[in-house]
């Protein structure tokens, strides 16, 4: 269990005030953790704990599910959806094209390193090829992985997922390689060597995924 909570230092106390109504902590816990209900009192305040709340236009749950977000994106992604469906009568595809890059790709790309491998993402894939399709005007029963090549730089969410989190690792300064670890000299040497981690939450999450997808690439492609 982890537990999150921000509290406001005493050297701040006459320039910052805690105001306990705006104020909630986020009490993370895995599946098969029990819950512990913790209480936090600041000046005979209670301070709220919620299941979830919002940063930078994410919003991050106790679960780690990104549940929460993937709904506000679908809510975003459906408007978006209907938008294009009214205007591929009047409007060339490389018109919707340019909406659908403007609107669609930012909402679904932003902070996907987060909840791009969750089962809710899968929600947004169906709505990203109700997308294509009425950029192509084809229909609703057609499949979407020729639609995908015909529109090129188009591409789904599990690709974009993929691509950013290969962006993300290529960033990672923690990250050693087999051969700073050992000095055995094999085919892997040059990978990266992930962490120890019994934890499926961990190993789903952007650090140890980013690095068994990188290990998985072709060799030239990591050189770049």
């Amino acid at each position: 269990m982890f537990t999150s909570i921000f509290l406001v230092q005493d050297t701040f106390s006459k320039f910052l005030l805690l105001n306990c109504n705006k104020t909630h902590f986020l009490q993370f816990n895995t599946k098969n953790c029990r819950k512990y209900v913790l209480k936090l009192d600041y000046q005979g305040n209670y301070v709220k704990c919620s299941p979830h709340t919002k940063f930078l236009g994410l919003i991050i749950d106790d679960s780690l599910l990104w549940k929460a977000h993937i709904d506000q994106i679908m809510s975003k992604l459906n408007t978006v959806c209907f938008v294009i469906w009214t205007l591929q009568t009047i409007m060339p595809t490389e018109t919707l094209k340019m909406v659908c890059f403007a609107y669609v790709r930012s909402i679904m790309s932003y902070k996907i390193i987060f909840g791009g491998n969750q089962p809710y993402s899968e929600k947004i894939f169906k709505i990203q090829k109700r997308v294509i399709r009425n950029i192509t005007k084809s229909r609703m029963k057609d499949s979407c992985r020729e639609l995908f090549q015909r529109l090129k730089k188009i591409f789904p969410i599990p690709k974009i997922y993929f691509l950013s989190i290969n962006t993300c690792d290529k960033k990672q300064t923690l990250c050693n390689t087999n051969n700073q670890i050992h000095s055995v000299h094999t085919i892997f040497k040059t990978n990266l060597h992930p962490p120890t981690a019994n934890l499926t939450k961990f190993q789903k999450g952007v650090y140890y995924l980013g690095i068994k997808i990188f290990n998985n690439l072709p060799h030239d492609i990591k050189k770049t």
